[in-house]
């Protein structure tokens, strides 16, 4: 499992489905490194979280429905709302871009909306959705190395 630190790292925010099973070495790993992280640690409730919220409060980090915070809202399912820019997970979005030669290749992405980002999902065995974007979307495929705006 590979964490990675943002410089000028204001506030954290997890979208969601953190841990999708109980207690293991994981969750140990986790533990150790969320104590690592000085500024706010927020959990958006995902629909696969079954870890008890008291193990997140212990480690000092909130938890939340969906969150406003000046123009954003922060949410797991995504949400459609014309006054606020919209991040949140779920879908795990992924983008399929195909070759000239018939080879294709799936990507995860973050795709945005023109009020919402859709975030990808970062686990080791979590599934993609396809999302098939129109003119008015702009889509960042994910690589090992990069993240690549795709142009539609």
């Amino acid at each position: 499992m590979k964490f990675y630190v943002f410089l000028k790292l204001k506030l954290l925010f997890f979208l969601g489905n953190l841990f999708h099973s109980n207690i293991n070495i994981k969750w140990r790993i986790f533990e150790n490194w969320i104590q690592t992280i000085s500024k706010e640690v927020i959990l958006i409730q995902g629909n696969h979280n079954i870890i008890e919220d008291q193990k997140y409060h212990d480690l000092g980090i909130k938890i939340h429905n969906e969150l406003v915070i000046d123009d954003f809202i922060f949410s797991h399912y995504p949400l459609e709302n014309p006054e606020l820019f919209n991040f949140c997970g779920h879908i795990h979005p992924s983008i399929k871009l195909k070759g000239i030669g018939k080879q294709h290749l799936k990507l995860p992405c973050f795709f945005q909306k023109s009020n919402q980002m859709i975030l990808p999902a970062f686990g080791e065995f979590i599934g993609t959705f396809t999302l098939f974007p129109s003119e008015n979307n702009k889509v960042f495929a994910v690589t090992n190395e990069k993240v690549i705006e795709i142009k539609i």
